[in-house]
Formats: structure tokens, sequence, C-alpha cells
């Protein structure tokens, strides 16, 4: 799955339209709780894959992902 600041790549063998909105919890492999996402909107769909864009994000929860994102790529100065 990919994932950045502003959205992520999913799969899913539900039918999946562009528009839908979704709430998410991200479970990552280093942290005893998800990332909550409020608020994804599906942009684009390709077969069972499809990508979210985030609307609704709380600030420490984005702050999570920020620093997760810089863990794992180091070399981005943009994060």
């Amino acid at each position: 799955m990919d994932i950045s600041l502003t959205g992520c790549r999913a799969e899913s063998e539900a039918a999946i339209e562009i528009g839908m909105v979704f709430s998410l919890s991200i479970y990552l492999a280093d942290h005893p709780w998800p990332l909550h996402v409020q608020t994804a909107v599906v942009r684009w769909v390709d077969g069972y894959t499809f990508g979210l864009e985030f609307e609704g994000i709380l600030p420490a929860q984005r702050e999570r992902l920020r620093l997760l994102l810089r863990k794992c790529k180091p070399l981005d100065n943009n994060l």
C-alpha cells in the first residue's frame, strides 16, 4: 500500500466507486494503536485497487503520519 500525507492506495474485493467516502483506521506494525483518518474520498479505481485522498484528519494524526513517513523516507526533505 502506498501512503503519503495526502492519501494512499488500497485494495478491496468489495465494489468501490469514485466519490465514495470512508473513515479509516490504519494499523502500523510498530505502533500499538491505529492511525485514524476521519474522511477519505475515493479519487480513482482500477480493478480491485483504488486511491484515497485524506480530506479529514486531525492535526495530531497528520503529525503522526508525517513522522512515520519521515522514518521510512529519511532523505525526503519535504516531510
